[in-house]
Formats: C-alpha cells, structure tokens, sequence
C-alpha cells in the first residue's frame, strides 16, 4: 500500500519545480492543465484538486477565478504545505479549502457537487486497487455531467527504460525507490480501460512531451551539462515531428511523448460542461 510516509519533506522538496516555487514562481505544467479546461465556465464552477500536493494548482485556479476549489491529500507534509502556500499567495484562509485525506475514503467529502476535478500526476502513485476505489469515489463526488482531467507521468515504455538504464549502471536502489513512487505506470490502453471501468466517459485521450517540465529526476540533475543533453534528447531529438512520427508508425509514440492527458466526464441526465 501507498503510505504517507513515502510523501515526506524530501520528496516534496524535489517535487517538480521545487526550486521555482520557492522562488516565488509557480510550476509552468500547471499553467498548461489551466489551459486544457481554459474554455469551461470555472466562476461557475465548484472544483476538486484530487491529491493536491503543496497546493500551487488547487491556489492557481481559484486565482483563475474558480467559483470554489477544495484540495484534498493524504500526506500530512503535503496538506501542511498547501495550506500554507494558499495563505501566503490568497492572503485568506478560507480562498481555498485544503482537507486531508485518502481519495479511497469516500467519507472524505460529501456525495455530488463538484463540476470539474483535476487529478493530475496521482494515478501513477496509487496500487491499483487503491486507484479502483480513488475512482469510484471522485465520481460519487462528481455532478452528473461534470469534467474530470486526468494527467499522468511517466508512460510505462519510459518507466521501465529509466529503470533498465539504471540497472546497467549499477543503481538498483534508484528503480526500487522509482517502482515505490510510480508503483501503476500506466499506457494509454490500460488508462482507458481503468476510467471506463470507474463508470467515466474518455472524452478525448493525448499525449503531450511534457518531460522536461514533468520530471523530477530531470529537474534535479545537478549537472548543467548532463541537463542540457538530456533536454535535447528529450525535446529536440526524441520530440521532434520526424522522431515522433516515426515512433508512432511503429506504436512506440509514448516513448517520444511521455504525458497522458485524458478528459473524461460522468454520464448523467445532462452533460452540463462540455470542453
């Protein structure tokens, strides 16, 4: 099972774009998932940030003017985090709601009323039953109807090259902590499959090369020139249209691009907010 104490100060530290927030800044993927549901009417709208982490995304939308954003996490070091990072930016305790709890506690938060939910970069880290259950219950707390974005990072292709590469060189501590973090790396078949199974409809599924902005152990390679070749092996070499056509005519498009993005909405007597 996940446990909270995998989701400590160290790794929320080095989560990506730690180095930016602290700065001040805010983690630039998150400006892209505010773009994938730009067009939905949020000061209407009740939001969920579904394991929201140190809070930045849950805080960016209601600065996007969401009407109400509630962020639930089951790590104490993440909902310390966010609470935090909402009072300091929002200036008010009460600008967003920030509760702790697992997503496999339906419990949690009340049945129905949000109209969109973002769960972005939690499947990968959720067993699979344990994803099963965070599912169904995000749908019983969903307004028939509603949006769900899902994000997830890495594909399975990349995992297991990451971890094969790190074999070779020696490093099997490194693939038994990457298999503890991403214990349910997902392809876009098997993500499909999991969302229809939960009762959710696949709206539109993308991939998107998001690596550099995405991965943490890229964003904490210390070496500025090993940096720089890994992003030009992943953005102008594997993300190039050439690289990326020729691996998507051999079914290996998920090596180039390594996000999953799916929209999703519950079926319900009225589909209320469509992208």
């Amino acid at each position: 099972m996940t446990t909270s104490a995998i989701y400590d100060r160290a790794y929320f530290d080095r989560m990506r774009e730690g180095d930016t927030l602290r700065e001040g800044g805010r983690p630039s993927l998150y400006d892209e998932f505010l773009a994938v549901v730009a067009d939905l009417p949020l000061q209407q709208m009740r939001v969920l940030d579904a394991g929201c982490g140190r809070g930045e995304l849950a805080v960016m939308l209601r600065q996007a003017g969401a009407a109400e954003v509630v962020g639930v996490d089951f790590a104490p070091e993440a909902v310390q985090r966010a609470k935090t990072h909402a009072r300091e930016v929002l200036g008010d305790d009460d600008a967003v709601q920030i509760v702790q709890g697992s997503l496999q506690d339906r419990d949690v938060l009340p049945a129905g009323g949000f109209d969109l939910v973002l769960m972005t970069d939690v499947v990968e880290h959720l067993p699979p039953v344990v994803l099963k259950d965070s599912l169904a219950n995000i749908r019983s707390w969903m307004n028939p109807g509603a949006t769900l974005l899902v994000h997830t990072f890495p594909t399975l292709g990349l995992h297991r090259l990451y971890n094969g590469v790190m074999r070779l060189a020696g490093r099997g501590s490194v693939v038994e902590h990457s298999n503890r973090i991403h214990c349910n790396v997902q392809t876009r078949r098997r993500l499909r499959r999991t969302l229809a199974d939960a009762g959710f409809t696949c709206d539109r599924m993308w991939l998107q090369n998001d690596f550099t902005r995405t991965s943490s152990v890229y964003q904490n390679i210390r070496s500025q020139r090993i940096q720089r070749l890994a992003k030009l092996a992943a953005d102008d070499l594997l993300g190039s249209r050439i690289a990326s056509g020729v691996l998507s005519a051999v079914g290996l498009q998920e090596f180039a691009k390594a996000s999953i993005y799916c929209l999703c909405s519950r079926p319900g007597d009225a589909k209320a907010h469509s992208p």
